[in-house]
């Protein structure tokens, strides 16, 4: 008798639960996404930006947030869009309702938000991954630019981000208060 090629009762069960397995968290991660309420853009780790979806109209015109790396042109900021809303160190991060000129000198990630998606319509950077990445829409979905630093994600406004509770963590630990029932 060879049994090298019948299969028995136990590998039909096996095959059979690991499908059922997979179903059941396809359809369970499929009903469990939530859709975000913020975008947050952080570059080299620290958070630069808060998009809050709420106050925007998803089904409307596309929005666009150019990020843009250059401390010795704040001029092109100032002309080219005239409305600054983040502006530190050598990231800025400029709001536009119509497609923005992009810079000629610099590093430029352009974000564009519209129908409830957030696509990476541009950036300078040479693989060009970010701008071919699918339009991100459910909470924890990210668009990465390594070669800029760049991490565009849907968060939701109820938790707070990561490193927002380590730094309070931090200052309860510095002040000797309770954190987690332990006096520090």
């Amino acid at each position: 008798m060879n049994n090298n090629h019948s299969m028995r009762r136990a590998d039909i069960i096996l095959i059979a639960g690991c499908l059922l397995a997979a179903l059941a968290l396809t359809v369970f991660f499929a009903l469990h996404h939530g859709t975000g309420s913020m975008v947050r853009i952080s570059c080299n780790g620290a958070e630069a930006y808060i998009i809050d979806l709420a106050e925007i109209d998803l089904n409307s015109q596309k929005n666009y947030y150019m990020v843009y790396y250059a401390e010795e042109d704040r001029g092109y900021i100032a002309n080219t869009v005239g409305n600054t809303v983040y502006a530190d160190q050598d990231v800025h991060i400029i709001y536009a309702e119509d497609y923005p000129t992009l810079p000629e000198g610099g590093s430029y990630n352009l974000i564009s938000v519209a129908d409830g998606k957030i696509t990476m319509e541009a950036a300078d950077c040479r693989d060009q991954i970010c701008v071919h990445h699918k339009p991100i829409i459910s909470e924890r979905e990210s668009i990465i630019c390594l070669p800029h630093k760049l991490v565009v994600e849907i968060v939701d406004s109820g938790r707070k981000p990561g490193s927002e509770r380590r730094k309070s963590m931090r200052s309860a630990e510095a002040e000797g208060e309770l954190l987690d029932g332990v006096t520090r």
